[in-house]
């Protein structure tokens, strides 16, 4: 028999606030998947979960403010790795990495120079973000520093964790979208000035940076303690010019030079990767961004995933939209099902987990974010009929997935919570 639900009272009365759901799902620290039935989120005024598993009588005095005993209740996605401007360009184009750069990519981007349109543009990027799920990530902005301040001041006022900065270039490409190093070392010191540790350092790639800039963007990560995001080893063309135009001996080695390899960089894709340098990003600790979307639609190749585990590189999932077509991380999940089947081990699970704590704790937010456990931040989401007959976290998983094939990845969420407090 289920136990009672709290009783409603006035909301400035209280200072605990309750949700209920047929089904609560979560990833923990440990790498377990769980799936509750009758279950029961209760958090203080500050968003700090006091309960998150069964119903219970304890909380007699919280306000119940969201679900149902009809509803699941999940915690919310966290994305490594998308870009901001782009997301106009989802799933519009399927064409390789270096053309979809010059003949889309720049062209969009430039037009984020105009506060106007980069403000716009950061908020229609987080009204998208959060109809998806996605409750925290990592952003990559265009190559001007309004655009990231837009997207940081956006997050803020919404409340949504994120780290962001401008995708900074100094060399080939188009001669609006380049600044020298000095200009980009005094802009992110004002971003850092302003934003703090939610200030990014985005070096957008190698061929678009040179050594010099390379350089200052380690000396700023190491004197910060900064998040660093970037993309390393995505098509086996951008591997090949990496290494002509550098002289290096790898990919990887480029960033370990500029010193940029560590536990606080996130390197989207990680495709075309020697042993040794899995062996490089697996003792550095750096995080790799899986984008098995995009890599289908830019033809990139598939990340070989037995390949990280035996390495034991830390991975997560990303969407890298606009290359990836949907900003929706079960729609990334699904793709990474699909793609790794025969090739490499992964089960709907461990796929939900790669797109919840792993994106969280990569970010730097995995502490107090990312699971839903007393003592962290109620951060979830709200799916008003939770999935019938199941009773494993991997089949609640495969019926959300299959639920948002059929009827839509971004209308499956009635409401999203971060902190407590609903956002959406």
């Amino acid at each position: 028999m289920s136990a009672a639900l709290p009783a409603p009272r006035d909301e400035r009365a209280s200072d605990r606030f309750a949700a209920r759901g047929g089904l609560l799902l979560t990833g923990h620290p440990d790498g377990r998947v769980s799936l509750v039935q009758d279950a029961l989120l209760v958090w203080t005024a500050t968003g700090t979960l006091l309960h998150a598993g069964p119903a219970t009588n304890e909380f007699p005095d919280a306000k119940l403010v969201a679900g149902s005993d009809r509803a699941m209740l999940l915690a919310g996605f966290w994305d490594p790795h998308v870009h901001l401007p782009q997301l106009d360009l989802a799933g519009r184009h399927r064409e390789p990495l270096l053309t979809w750069l010059a003949e889309r990519v720049f062209p969009e981007e430039a037009r984020h120079a105009d506060a106007a349109v980069a403000a716009t543009a950061a908020r229609a990027f987080f009204d998208a973000l959060l109809a998806a799920g996605t409750i925290g990530a990592g952003v990559l902005a265009a190559p001007f520093e309004v655009s990231a301040v837009c997207a940081l001041e956006e997050s803020w006022r919404r409340g949504v964790p994120c780290r962001c900065g401008p995708s900074m270039m100094d060399t080939h490409a188009p001669d609006a979208l380049l600044a020298d190093t000095e200009e980009w070392k005094t802009i992110q010191q004002r971003l850092f000035g302003r934003f703090a540790q939610d200030a990014a350092i985005v070096p957008r790639f190698v061929l678009a940076a040179s050594d010099g800039l390379l350089a200052c963007c380690g000396e700023m990560a190491r004197s910060h303690r900064a998040r660093v995001l970037g993309h390393i080893a995505e098509t086996t063309d951008e591997v090949t010019e990496v290494l002509r135009a550098t002289g290096a001996p790898s990919y990887t080695e480029v960033y370990e030079r500029a010193g940029l390899l560590g536990p606080r960089t996130i390197l989207a894709h990680g495709i075309h990767l020697t042993d040794a340098e899995l062996g490089l990003l697996a003792f550095s600790r750096t995080v790799i961004a899986h984008c098995p979307t995009s890599n289908l639609a830019l033809g990139s190749g598939r990340m070989p995933l037995e390949k990280l585990r035996a390495r034991g590189v830390r991975w997560a999932l990303a969407s890298d939209v606009g290359a990836g077509p949907e900003l929706s991380l079960l729609h990334v999940m699904r793709a990474a099902l699909r793609v790794h089947r025969g090739q490499a081990r992964l089960a709907e699970d461990e796929a939900y987990w790669r797109a919840t704590w792993a994106g969280a704790e990569a970010l730097g937010y995995g502490a107090e974010r990312g699971a839903l456990e007393p003592g962290r931040q109620a951060d979830f989401l709200v799916v008003e009929r939770a999935p019938a007959r199941v009773r494993t976290a991997r089949g609640a998983i495969r019926a959300l997935i299959e639920r948002g094939a059929g009827e839509g990845w971004n209308g499956l969420f009635e409401a999203v919570y971060i902190g407590g407090r609903r956002v959406l």
